[in-house]
């Protein structure tokens, strides 16, 4: 593969340049090219360098602060299904925690994809996914950065499907204080003030933000795995039918101070009593909560030497403690317990223990990870030689996980001479113990990259580089990427992508053990993906473009969870799945006149197991997306959003009934009142449209959304 791709940027290398004269030639008609480019984003997630949207070597998509207010969006997930291909749906296993979806490619804790803070990853500490319950308010976030396809050539490991990065608002010229406040259906309410303070060698902004919500309760669940289990054991435990638990109640501190070429960003993310909605065995819990607290803080440093060099460097500290006290099954129920404590295992002969146990206040584990994790890079950048952009890279990461557990079954509380067939809700701690469900870990990360942007001639550039990542604890990989951009003509450039990426197991995968769900596998490999990309951007006039994107993927090595050989019942964590994906994107932008804007996508894709030629299930085959925004005075603007998400298909096997097609309108009116005030008034399913998102099956009817809600808004700016 590596003998492959190395031909391949020879060839486009020649091809290139058979087709480029000896020297660049100054191109005439400047400005009819400033026509069409001249006010288009500058954006840096595709190369860590700034180049303009279309001349982009990967496929991406930018989310503006106009974008976010124009749209009435509370958090992330609001405004994500705006990019094609991308589609947000509830965590399976992961209390309904939000995941995005790229290309048909997801799991439950969603590793896939790489989301980071201004540059520098954040996670939780297990599942190397979100944090559960994870939201993000947007107010201050001047822009969100979104590339579809591979990234790991850059940004290293987990930049799998995509890669979006949050990119939070600086302190201007001139101090400034704002603030508002939101409040709504589901008694939600929003406090935040965005504080800017600017001196001649001293800028600092501060930005807080308070968010709570009972959770939308119309979300009714008729029937979940205990209910299953209800009829097995004739018990009556299952809390369902009732409403899915989905309060939240978040802390969000952002601090930046930056001293000539020196930056200091501090930021507090911490959540307290998140609802456990259904757990993580789709089992309705209205006593258990999801609690977090993470911290991030970077120092950078920037300074361009002479007229070619520039250096970024930064050294960042990040760490968070999750604390997941979940009612696994609730109170009254009998579950089997196996000889060795655990739940579901079976007994073995001559064994003692073992039975069937009745929880009285229900089955209860309260793990509490924390992750310890600092990260050094150096990153430079030359152009002193004619024609190139070279960015060399290199870094150190270490990882360290920690963890404590309180539970009252597993090894050591209900095994052997220790068991009871009736269980009560006292806790028993096995930190530091043989019982743990995972032992501390750690692993260290070093890598280089080099990336080199030739502009071939005036019409061709060539980007082409690729990530060396060695991991302590199960090896190296390397990921190449090369990209042909040609100018086709002065309104259409037409670009050819290669791209490789792998995503790193995660702690648990690796190491989990005295775990019923999955056991680790410590002989785990990356997943690793190829992915090849056809793109063509046709600026139809000045104020209209037609972007088209091809795309073919071959993910390999995927890890899930294998059931180990009889008499167990356990799975095990393996690399033996793969995954082929294809399909087109497009997106169509015409500013109709100053006064009206209208945005349309539509995303198509064939995604199936690479051995069996199944569909993948849950994710949408099509997605339509459209965005029209209308100015009907100097104070008063509406805008809507419509998303159309069709065929969703069921796993090999489920029986069930197709998921139904659903579609979404949205509506917001924003009045300026005057240079000070804004009032939004945001309407989220409007049509109170019941949809759901699909389940493995212990949850027959699937996943509720949530149903219309409305908002109102004040930005107050002093």
């Amino acid at each position: 593969m590596k003998n492959k791709i190395i031909s391949l940027a020879i060839s486009i290398a020649l091809t290139a340049s058979v087709s480029a004269n000896d020297e660049l030639i100054d191109i005439e008609g400047d400005d009819y090219f400033s026509d069409f480019y001249g006010n288009e984003e500058m954006v840096e997630i595709a190369t860590g360098t700034k180049k303009q949207f279309h001349l982009l070597p990967s496929v991406a998509s930018v989310i503006t602060a106009q974008d976010i207010s124009d749209m009435g969006a509370i958090y992330l997930s609001d405004v994500l299904e705006k990019v094609p291909g991308l589609h947000v749906m509830p965590s399976s296993q992961g209390r309904t925690t939000p995941i995005f979806s790229v290309r048909g490619i997801n799991t439950a804790a969603n590793p896939q994809l790489l989301v980071l803070m201004n540059g520098t990853e954040f996670k939780h500490p297990t599942s190397g996914g979100l944090t559960y319950n994870f939201r993000y308010s947007l107010h201050n976030v001047e822009r969100i950065e979104v590339i579809r396809g591979p990234g790991s050539a850059v940004y290293g490991a987990d930049a799998y499907s995509g890669v979006i990065n949050i990119i939070t608002k600086k302190t201007g010229t001139e101090s400034s204080v704002n603030a508002g406040l939101t409040a709504g259906s589901f008694s939600t309410s929003e406090l935040w003030a965005n504080i800017n303070w600017t001196e001649e060698t001293f800028r600092a902004s501060l930005s807080l933000s308070k968010y709570q919500t009972d959770g939308d309760d119309g979300r009714i669940v008729n029937s979940d795995l205990q209910t299953t289990f209800d009829g097995l054991f004739g018990t009556s435990a299952s809390l369902a039918p009732s409403f899915l638990a989905s309060q939240l109640d978040i802390t969000d501190i952002h601090l930046d101070v930056a001293v000539g070429n020196w930056s200091l960003e501090s930021w507090y993310w911490g959540l307290e009593n998140g609802g456990s909605s259904v757990g993580a065995v789709q089992t309705l819990d209205y006593v258990g909560e999801e609690n977090a607290d993470s911290y991030l803080t970077k120092l950078s440093y920037h300074n361009d030497y002479g007229n070619h060099w520039n250096i970024d460097a930064n050294v960042s500290y990040y760490t968070i403690e999750a604390d997941s006290f979940l009612v696994l099954f609730p109170a009254g129920a009998t579950l089997p317990v196996g000889d060795d404590g655990n739940l579901f295992t079976p007994n073995l002969p001559d064994v003692e223990g073992g039975g069937l146990v009745s929880f009285t206040d229900g089955a209860i584990g309260d793990p509490i990870p924390s992750l310890d994790e600092t990260r050094v890079n150096l990153i430079s950048t030359y152009d002193g030689i004619e024609r190139h952009v070279l960015r060399l890279g290199a870094g150190w990461i270490e990882s360290k996980l920690s963890v404590k557990e309180f539970k009252n079954f597993g090894p050591g509380i209900l095994d052997g001479n220790n068991f009871s067939s009736v269980v009560n809700g006292n806790l028993f701690d096995v930190t530091n113990s043989e019982n743990i469900y995972v032992k501390d870990q750690s692993r260290t990360v070093k890598y280089i990259s080099l990336q080199d942007e030739w502009q071939i001639s005036n019409d061709f550039t060539l980007t082409a580089g690729f990530r060396y990542d060695d991991y302590s604890d199960f090896g190296d990989t390397i990921n190449p990427r090369v990209a042909l951009v040609w100018q086709t003509r002065h309104n259409v450039t037409t670009k050819l992508l290669y791209g490789s990426a792998f995503r790193a197991p995660s702690f648990i995968e690796l190491s989990a053990i005295n775990n019923p769900a999955a056991l680790g596998n410590s002989s785990l490999n990356p997943e690793e993906i190829d992915t090849y990309e056809f793109v063509i951007d046709y600026r139809i006039t000045t104020d209209s473009k037609l972007v088209v994107n091809f795309f073919d993927y071959k993910a390999t090595d995927l890890i899930v969870r294998i059931a180990d050989a009889e008499p167990a019942t356990t799975k095990t964590y393996q690399n033996a799945s793969n995954q082929n994906g294809n399909g087109v994107e497009v997106e169509f932008n015409w500013q109709v006149s100053n006064d009206i804007s209208w945005d349309s996508s539509f995303s198509y894709q064939q995604v199936e197991d690479t051995s069996t030629g199944a569909k993948i299930a849950d994710i949408p085959t099509k997605q339509f997306y459209t965005d029209l925004r209308i100015k009907l005075s100097d104070n008063l603007k509406i805008t809507s959003q419509l998303n159309y998400v069709m065929d969703r298909k069921r796993a090999v096997g489920d029986t069930r009934a197709k998921l139904d097609d659903f579609t979404l309108v949205n509506l917001t009116a924003i009045y300026q009142v005057n240079n000070h005030l804004k009032i939004r008034l945001a309407a989220k399913n409007i049509f109170d449209k019941d949809y759901y998102e699909g389940t493995d099956g212990r949850i027959a009817d699937d996943l509720p959304m949530e149903g219309r809600s409305v908002y109102g808004m004040l930005d107050y700016t002093f």
